[in-house]
């Protein structure tokens, strides 16, 4: 490992930890979850509203 570097040698991603790093961490990705669950059922909602019609 290089002097200075504080990867731990994973070629510059973060360390992964069994907890979240932050309170914010843990609700950004929580968050981002949700939209996608979002964008899901709103196109699923967009095919139903267009078979029945």
């Amino acid at each position: 490992m290089k002097p200075g570097s504080k990867t731990n040698g994973n070629h510059g991603k973060p360390l992964k930890t069994e907890h979240p790093l932050s309170e914010k961490d843990e609700q950004a990705r929580r968050l981002e979850g949700v939209k996608k669950l979002q964008a899901e059922a709103l196109k699923l909602w967009h095919a139903l509203m267009k078979k029945n019609k």
